[in-house]
């Protein structure tokens, strides 16, 4: 197993900083908020049943997406096109069920519906849905369910729907994939796994990672005997009628010699039924180990990570390196090593959790800076579990006061788009300078947000790779003046503190490209205009002449 004991020592080595759509920035907030002011999940959960089979675990939206661009999920449908929509209560009660089909290549509705009438059991409501539309086979569509609450509420659900008017087996794959993952907990007697594996000895060193190629004993946990502790219901990923992707999250518990410790575990399966037999193509299982501040000795400055996958753990610390932050599952830890006092800044896990709504794990935290006093400034963007934003995307600047043990909103940034899509358009740098400006990227534009005056300016339209340097260190960003159709004749380095900025300029007849950063340098090029030409592809090629490495001074 892949442990990880981190003391003082370690710490001080891993400190590493992490300052690190549409046209215009959506509208920004500003308001107050404190960590136990996070309520309890209040949305629905949505399961369909297909083939007598529960799938795709659907978390609801507050605001409407496309739903061409949501593609969390693929919900078969046969020749009936009809499939049951199982609807898990929470707080909010649901009163109507609408849908809406969507053409996805044509961005088009073809067939909506209402339903009001469900049947119902306990806190779970069931509606059967029938799509009437005409509808190409093997083709994905786009699915979204607005439920309707008892306060007038909307909350939207969205999943991709393909219709098989011939069988597509996927009770034949999904019963496979719930007998190798029963197998794996040594429940199914007459299930041979080592029949579907090709052990390699490649990957048996640790059970934060197996595959196909791993061992018999890893696949079956080694000696860690974990207990399921969450539904485990498969999430459909890829379908056709050969052919499927199948990714189920769950949660485990189990016992250490340090004691029982709970673990997030991921399955992936790609499996093929042809002619009556199934085939294992791949299979991978991943494993967290949930951070619990039990399970620490906070006297020797040591914590205990547990199986793992990260490598780099994204500890940040105060200029003095008395108080230190660090993010793991989600959620962000403070550390005094003078005062030898561990706290939680925030988290969406509540006192009575399910493993599903509060757990769901489709947000990140950044963390900006951490003072001397132990003061934090970071940022949580993703889809929100719970609390007053409960079902939106979006980013969130906070602020952590230490004295008060509070951390107060400083900015909400509200986006239409899914988390997997903001991981991708979210820069990987943002700053809170002394004067209360937030700076950040996102979709390829640099934003100065001045948080007195809830005004804001854009620093640049253009911060894709080639364009756009951050200097970590230096607390600087670097971009050129480039646009599609021009190359450029200009970069600027704005030092974040200071608001100074320098700039560089190309002579005539030649251009300036920003190629990245080392450390605290800026690295950029001059590029006679002369020499630039298309490749056979279609590329533009800049080549560069002359290559500088400055300082944020443009210090040579």
């Amino acid at each position: 197993m892949k442990y990880f004991y981190k003391g003082f020592g370690l710490f001080i080595l891993f400190c590493v900083s992490i300052f690190i759509f549409g046209q215009h920035i959506p509208s920004i907030n500003v308001g107050t908020a404190t960590a136990t002011s996070l309520q309890d999940s209040a949305f629905p959960l949505v399961n369909l049943s297909v083939s007598g089979y529960t799938i795709n675990t659907l978390h609801g939206y507050s605001s409407e997406l496309d739903s061409g661009n949501i593609r969390e999920s693929v919900t078969p449908i046969g020749a009936d096109k009809t499939f049951d929509v199982i609807i898990s209560e929470s707080t909010l009660k649901i009163k109507r069920l609408d849908y809406d089909l969507r053409d996805i290549a044509n961005d088009k509705s073809i067939g909506s519906g209402t339903l009001s009438a469900f049947d119902e059991s306990k806190d779970q409501k069931t509606a059967r849905l029938k799509l009437d539309a005409a509808m190409n086979a093997s083709t994905e569509y786009g699915l979204e369910i607005t439920l309707t609450t008892n306060y007038s509420k909307q909350i939207h659900f969205y999943t991709r729907v393909k219709y098989y008017e011939a069988d597509c087996f996927l009770k034949q794959k999904l019963d496979f994939v719930s007998r190798f993952h029963n197998a794996t907990f040594n429940m199914e007697k007459n299930f041979e796994i080592k029949n579907y594996l090709e052990t390699n000895g490649s990957n048996d060193s640790t059970l934060a990672n197996v595959n196909i190629y791993s061992s018999k004993k890893m696949i079956t946990w080694n000696n860690l005997k974990p207990k399921v502790v969450s539904a485990c219901t498969p999430t459909i990923k890829e379908l056709n009628i050969e052919t499927a992707a199948v990714e189920q999250v769950y949660y485990v518990k189990a016992k250490t010699d340090t004691g029982t410790e709970t673990y997030q575990v991921k399955e992936f399966y790609r499996v093929r039924y042809t002619t009556g037999r199934i085939y294992l193509l791949y299979f991978q299982r991943t494993m967290e180990a949930v951070f619990d501040p039990e399970l620490t000795s906070t006297s020797q400055s040591e914590f205990k990570i547990g199986i793992s996958n990260e490598e780099d753990l994204g500890i940040s610390s105060s200029e003095d390196n008395s108080k230190m932050a660090f993010v793991r599952n989600g959620n962000l830890w403070y550390y005094d090593l003078h005062s030898e006092k561990l706290n939680q800044v925030f988290s969406f896990v509540q006192d009575s959790t399910d493993y599903i709504r509060d757990y769901y794990d489709q947000h990140n935290i950044r963390i900006i800076n951490i003072d001397n006093d132990g003061n934090i400034d970071f940022v949580v963007y993703g889809y929100m579990n719970c609390g007053d934003y409960e079902g939106r995307v979006g980013i969130i600047l906070y602020s952590y006061d230490v004295k008060k043990n509070q951390i107060n909103e400083r900015i909400y940034l509200p986006l239409e788009t899914s988390y997997q899509q903001l991981k991708e358009d979210f820069g990987d740098f943002c700053y809170v300078n002394r004067k209360n400006v937030f700076y950040f990227s996102l979709y390829d534009r640099v934003y100065a947000y001045n948080i007195t005056s809830r005004q804001y300016t854009v620093l640049t339209k253009n911060a894709s790779s080639g364009n756009f340097a951050m200097l970590e260190k230096a607390k600087c960003f670097v971009w050129s003046n480039a646009t599609s159709q021009k190359p450029a004749t200009r970069i600027t380095i704005l030092d974040l503190e200071t608001e100074q900025r320098r700039t560089v300029t190309a002579r005539k007849s030649e251009s300036i490209r920003v190629l990245g950063a080392i450390d605290s340098s800026v690295v950029y090029g001059y590029v006679r205009n002369s020499d630039m030409y298309n490749s056979e592809d279609g590329e533009r090629i800049s080549p560069v002449y002359k290559l500088v490495i400055a300082d944020s001074k443009v210090k040579f």
